[in-house]
């Protein structure tokens, strides 16, 4: 196996993980559909697409399209907009989404202020985010996902063809935003959002801390549960993390909330 495709792997396998934790979603609304819904931190467009099955009008943003294909792109209303400073009107959205995107704001304050600005009175607010368990299997399992990049090379120089291989830096870090502002050592794990420190991380990543945060910006929790088990590395087989699954350990927890009126 080259490191092409690991990387390619990796990358269908988050796709794939984004898809399988929005059906967990659709479930538990239970057949609701939206006017207008807004996707803060849209990324490659994989939920933006499914997005549209339950949004009559969707608007994805993010701060750029860097990470979503051209064919992708253009079946999307993509609007270029920072989380802190959405260039919509006040009380326009039915819903508010956004998926692993929180814990890379830098200043949730103003960015919940901007979403509840958004959002309608009797709207609905989605959040999904990585948790506690999610950062320490991206510790643990780094040094694995490694040797098993260091074994590909290993291969590749063995049988050097005269194909040149292109690198996928942004599956090193999560994203290609990432790799632009975090120096890469390949064998010590990157920080996944803005902390200082990989203790710092866990520490924000508890669903407590978030509990604590969207009560203080002024959101009811409506409804909170567990997503998916799966690792940023994609390492170990299948049967273990179903079976680990099967005994409540989830990498990743949904809340849907209301504005506190």
């Amino acid at each position: 196996m080259s490191i092409d495709d690991i990387h390619n792997r990796l990358f269908v396998r988050i796709r794939q993980i984004r898809i399988d934790e929005f059906q967990i979603i659709k479930k538990h609304l239970k057949g609701k559909h939206f006017q207008r819904g807004l996707e803060i931190g849209c990324g490659d467009g994989t939920q933006s697409i499914l997005l549209k099955e339950i949004c009559e009008e969707l608007i994805s943003t993010d701060i750029d399209a860097s990470d979503i294909s051209f064919e992708r792109l253009e079946k999307l209303n993509f609007v270029s907009a920072d989380a802190g400073n959405l260039p919509f009107p006040d009380k326009y959205f039915d819903l508010v989404y956004s998926s692993n995107v929180l814990e890379h704001i830098e200043n949730l304050d103003r960015a919940f202020r901007e979403m509840s600005r958004v959002l309608k009175d009797d709207g609905l607010m989605i959040h999904c985010l990585p948790n506690a368990i999610w950062k320490i299997l991206q510790l643990t399992l780094w040094i694995p996902f490694r040797i098993k990049i260091l074994i590909a090379k290993i291969g590749e120089i063995k049988y050097k063809t005269s194909k040149p291989v292109e690198r996928v830096k942004s599956c090193e870090f999560g994203s290609q935003k990432e790799a632009e502002r975090k120096k890469f050592n390949p064998w010590f794990p990157p920080i996944h959002g803005i902390a200082k420190s990989h203790y710092e991380e866990i520490m924000l990543f508890r669903m407590s801390r978030w509990r604590r945060e969207f009560e203080k910006a002024g959101f009811v929790i409506n409804e909170s549960f567990p997503l998916l088990l799966y690792s940023a590395w994609n390492v170990g087989p299948a049967p273990i993390r179903i079976i680990h699954q099967s005994f409540g350990l989830r990498s990743s927890n949904c809340f849907f909330l209301n504005k506190k009126l």
